[in-house]
């Protein structure tokens, strides 16, 4: 018997959504056989973890970089760290030749992590972010870096983009994706199982998934929730946390305050998955520490509206569920706050600035769920995965 092939999968660990989206990866190379490794830690390795309960991978102790927020000049604080990060790819880069020598993968799956590319082991870059989004006054820089981030790239074997070409729902951010010379794109990743066939749309030019060849995860049946407003609904709304800290402690305490004055009925998601997920009732709102995929895709489906962060990853996750959201941008976190204007731009999605955020203005929202035929829905892209996966593994044997 052939010995199976070894992966190391190592996601990106600013907050959950790189972890989340390397969920259907993970899963992809196990079902080819591979044995899989995961580099994390924190929050983004206790939540893969409890995801992958009944069949945990192996994982790694792999340090992050931890990124410091303020309240105020977020972008100048985060530029000042941008030394700290390039330190941090060149350690990454020395912990990587120790990986390889002692535990000799055949193959490394890198989301985001620049720094794990190696001269005698294939790898893959997973990226949705080739052309960053800047400030208006760094908006110059945007093509300087650009360039920079494709030379990256280009030091892996191949770029994986999770997103249609087509109907890039990342917009500009994947511009440049030409110039690579192996870039495919992967659909969306999401770790919910993909919805099946299309909602009709008001907007022009948007086609069914099905031409596109987007399909299940083998094994998997196609669960779609319509984004509909139903009164019979257990909760009005769903909040669904993630990020770091004091963001994310400040729109949590928003939310909080909010639905206790207005009465409305609510889940609260806090996004904390190393704490023990303890429920709290109070009145109308109840709140949950942390819910793994299954509990969570339930509690999407029975709510009316869900409001979450504009984060890539929350967002392949409501297109791939179909769901109608609000998106509320990160303060100063620029790539959401231009997903968040061009997706809703595009009539997708509902978008609040935080500081404008109020429970019962977002409720009067309820109706554009109502009233709206829906938006188009692509099946997760799972089957495009499954074809990079096994053309990548096929390329081991």
């Amino acid at each position: 018997m052939a010995k199976k092939k070894t992966v190391l999968v190592c996601p990106m660990d600013w907050g959950l959504g790189h972890a989340s989206r390397c969920i259907p990866v993970i899963k992809a190379f196990r079902h080819e056989g591979c044995h899989v490794i995961v580099g994390a830690s924190g929050a983004g390795a206790d939540f893969i973890s409890s995801e992958l309960k009944t069949a945990a991978p192996e994982l790694l102790p792999f340090p992050g970089f931890s990124v410091s927020y303020s309240r105020s000049f977020l972008f100048a604080r985060l530029l000042l760290q941008v030394p700290q990060f390039l330190y941090h790819v060149a350690r990454e880069k020395k912990l990587l030749e120790k990986i390889v020598d002692k535990l000799k993968p055949d193959l490394i799956v890198s989301d985001n992590r620049y720094g794990l590319v190696h001269d005698s082991v294939p790898s893959v870059l997973i990226t949705h972010q080739i052309k960053p989004s800047l400030p208006f006054l760094l908006k110059p820089l945007e093509d300087p870096l650009s360039a920079v981030i494709r030379k990256w790239a280009m030091s892996f074997d191949e770029c994986w983009i999770p997103d249609f070409q087509d109907f890039p729902a990342a917009g500009d951010l994947v511009s440049g994706w030409d110039r690579l010379p192996r870039a495919f794109f992967i659909g969306w990743l999401s770790r919910f199982r993909p919805g099946a066939g299309i909602i009709h749309s008001k907007s022009p030019g948007h086609h069914s998934a099905a031409a596109q060849g987007g399909g299940g995860q083998p094994g998997e049946d196609g669960v779609f929730c319509r984004p509909s407003g139903r009164k019979d609904n257990p909760y009005r709304m769903i909040f669904i946390l993630s990020g770091q800290e004091p963001l994310r402690g400040m729109l949590e305490g928003k939310i909080i305050e909010g639905c206790l004055k207005s009465g409305i009925k609510a889940l609260l998601v806090r996004g904390l998955p190393g704490i023990p997920a303890n429920t709290e009732i109070s009145g109308n709102l109840e709140i949950v520490n942390f819910l793994d995929s299954a509990e969570m895709h339930e509690a999407i489906c029975k709510s009316q509206l869900v409001v979450c962060r504009s984060g890539y990853s929350s967002v392949m996750d409501m297109l791939a569920l179909g769901k109608r959201a609000v998106l509320i941008p990160t303060p100063g976190q620029t790539e959401q706050e231009y997903l968040g204007e061009w997706l809703g731009s595009r009539g997708l999605f509902h978008v609040v600035r935080q500081k404008d955020f109020d429970v019962a203005a977002i409720s009067g929202t309820m109706g554009l769920a109502e009233q709206d035929p829906g938006f188009p829905v692509y099946p997760a892209g799972r089957d495009r995965l499954m074809e990079r996966v096994q053309a990548v593994t096929g390329s081991l044997l």
